[in-house]
Formats: structure tokens, sequence, C-alpha cells
């Protein structure tokens, strides 16, 4: 069996706790570390972060290793 290397994706959500909620109690995920605008999850030995889209920014990418990493910013 191929095993996958950890990966940790970041997640832009409107509803942190509604969207925690179907994580934890439909995919089984379990809550680690979080603050009042994200929250981190352990996806099957992956990280999941939940990050509370706020109104007015844009997202954007930010080169990592060539691959992009979707976080939100201040729009211009």
């Amino acid at each position: 069996m191929t095993t996958l290397s950890p990966f940790h994706l970041a997640i832009p959500v409107s509803d942190l706790e509604q969207t925690c909620a179907f994580y934890e109690r439909i995919l089984g995920c379990v809550r680690g570390r979080e603050s009042e605008n994200w929250v981190d999850l352990d996806f099957m030995g992956h990280q999941v972060v939940l990050h509370r889209l706020i109104r007015n920014r844009r997202l954007h990418a930010v080169p990592r290793h060539d691959a992009g990493v979707p976080l939100a910013s201040n729009a211009r």
C-alpha cells in the first residue's frame, strides 16, 4: 500500500463553528489548536486549518516550495 505524505490544507470558511461541526461529527476529525479566527483539525494524520473568512478580504496564493497556499489578505 502506498502511504500519503502528511499535508497541510488551509480552507477559508464563512461559518467557522458550523464547518468545524461538520469536520468533527461527519468526518471524525479531532480539533487541535484554535483561536477566534482559525481551528486546526487532525484529518487522518494530516493538518486541515479552517480560517474564518473575513469580509472585504481577498484570497491570494503565497509560493512555498512551488505550491500556492491560499491565505486571506486585506483587499486594496
